[in-house]
């Protein structure tokens, strides 16, 4: 079914992943991606990097066609992170505007998010980097969601209408970053923070666990969530130290 206010008038394919309307649509263009729709995938640790991949190339095919200038793609996994089925699968949006939280980043040019990483990998904090690609992977100090979080970058690349090479790098460092996520929780969210190709700025997702599953719905989540706090909590230093084991 197609809803006459997504802007998407057909289903897209690409070996095992597709992409569709999202059946309760908001904003300009507003679909899902399933990373793979042939089997019954609700652990990503059971994705092979071909899905990925071929994931993020449909949304950029997508993206393409729509001639939206902001095109971000995210993840929901988890009731706890607002999934509300539980088949592994992506969102993604294509706006005439930023995302908010992308509007808020912006202020900080390329320059400036090169020297944070910088400053990063002298902390230790550089997991992984793909010189060819320029798109680093590394433990957050500072994060925007809470107080643990993965992001795989792209240093040369402002826009998530990545190149096939950045494609590929950005889909291996996703995919060992959902992997190192569900060693903390089987929750979590993919935040893409993502500008358009005229702007002096970094491409990147953001990887955000939740409480896990296994303890249950707490009452005080809620008022952390509330407070700005993310449950649970591993300092950047162990995090960076136990995705190095990867």
């Amino acid at each position: 079914k197609f809803s006459p206010d997504t802007g998407l008038e057909k289903q897209y394919f690409l070996n095992e992943s597709m992409a569709f309307s999202n059946l309760f649509p908001s904003g300009g263009i507003h679909g899902v991606v399933v990373y793979n729709y042939k089997s019954h995938i609700t652990d990503p640790r059971q994705l092979t990097l071909q899905n990925v991949v071929d994931a993020i190339m449909l949304v950029r095919q997508v993206g393409e066609a729509s001639k939206k200038k902001y095109v971000s793609s995210n993840i929901n996994c988890g009731s706890k992170a607002a999934a509300s089925i539980e088949h592994f699968h992506g969102q993604f949006h294509c706006e005439d505007k930023p995302i908010a939280r992308t509007v808020l980043s912006l202020s900080k040019g390329k320059e400036w998010w090169k020297s944070w990483v910088k400053a990063l990998d002298q902390l230790g904090l550089v997991i992984d980097y793909d010189a060819d690609s320029k798109t680093v992977l590394y433990a957050e100090w500072s994060p925007a969601f809470g107080k643990t979080e993965l992001v795989i970058m792209n240093l040369e690349s402002p826009s998530f209408m990545m190149s096939d090479n950045e494609v590929k790098a950005a889909a291996k460092f996703l995919q060992k970053a959902m992997k190192i996520t569900c060693e903390i929780s089987d929750q979590f969210n993919v935040v893409n923070l993502s500008a358009s190709k005229d702007d002096n700025y970094c491409n990147h997702f953001r990887v955000v666990p939740r409480s896990p599953s296994s303890q249950g719905l707490k009452s005080w989540e809620g008022y952390l969530e509330l407070a700005g706090e993310t449950v649970p909590h591993v300092h950047p230093e162990k995090l960076a130290e136990m995705a190095k084991q990867f």
